[in-house]
């Protein structure tokens, strides 16, 4: 069987502001996506972002660069 890398990843947020921009918890979004990993925030961050009603945020896992591992075949 031939290897093949299992990427590490993060928990981290997409977020989606409006066409104009706005700023929440120290970032700025506008209508491109923003990934951002949840260990960069603090927990108020998180829920201010969350909270706000003109940004689309989704959950999602954010792979680390550089931090892929071999999968052994067993053998």
């Amino acid at each position: 069987m031939a290897r093949s890398s299992r990427k590490k990843t993060v928990p981290g947020i997409r977020v989606i502001g409006p066409k104009g921009g706005f700023r929440r918890a120290g970032h700025v979004f506008g209508p491109g996506e923003t990934d951002i990993p949840l260990d960069s925030m603090s927990e108020q961050q998180i829920a201010a972002i969350r909270s706000e009603p003109r940004l689309i945020v989704t959950d999602i896992e954010i792979p680390l660069p550089g931090k892929a591992e071999p999968v052994s075949d067993g053998g």
